[in-house]
């Protein structure tokens, strides 16, 4: 390949990277502004119920808004993980067939959080973070309804189970992409 047409699929590589951070970045705040976002709609919902005798079904609205946050949560930790798994790979396999320099060192910063120590145990607390504010919040609230509300109509045993449901869903879908390994293990 001459040179001036190498160099252009350089920049185009080294685009596509700067490009990729710049989603990456973008979804890494909207995704931890969900965690803020559920932590207000908590707090909103349980003071409204917990107002008046009245208010308690809202207590099961709860569930059903940690799982859409919760859920949206994830599928954006999916796909910064996804762009992160595509730089490690396939671009900086294409960079270095690009400069034919197959043992360059490029986007090392990439490579570091994957083999940091204590990574495993901040997984673990990521994890239990993650089950407590989106399923754990919902699973108290359906408690607290129950044990708030002195003969529940069928119509809220249909609800709660259907927020069970939604709930146990999410918990199953967190567990699977808590990425949770030994960092050699790939």
């Amino acid at each position: 390949m001459p040179d001036d047409t190498r160099s252009l699929v350089v920049d185009a590589y080294l685009r596509e990277y700067e490009k990729l951070k710049d989603e990456q970045i973008a979804r890494i705040g909207f995704r931890d502004n969900l965690i803020y976002a559920t932590l207000v709609a908590t707090g909103g919902l349980l003071s409204f119920a917990l107002a008046s005798p009245s208010n308690i079904y809202a207590l099961l609205l709860l569930p059903l808004a940690g799982a859409v946050l919760g859920w949206t949560y994830l599928n954006n930790d999916r796909k910064i993980s996804s762009i992160g798994r595509y730089i490690r790979s396939a671009l900086l396999r294409n960079l270095r067939a690009a400069t034919q320099a197959p043992d360059a060192q490029f986007f090392g910063w990439e490579l570091t959080p994957q083999i940091e120590p204590g990574r495993l145990w901040r997984k673990i607390l990521q994890l239990a973070v993650n089950i407590a504010l989106f399923v754990g919040s919902g699973l108290v609230a359906l408690a607290a309804f129950f044990l708030l509300s002195p003969a529940p109509p069928r119509i809220a045993w249909w609800v709660a189970g259907a927020d069970v449901v939604m709930l146990v869903l999410l918990l199953l879908e967190i567990v699977r992409d808590a990425d949770i390994r030994h960092p050699g293990r790939r």
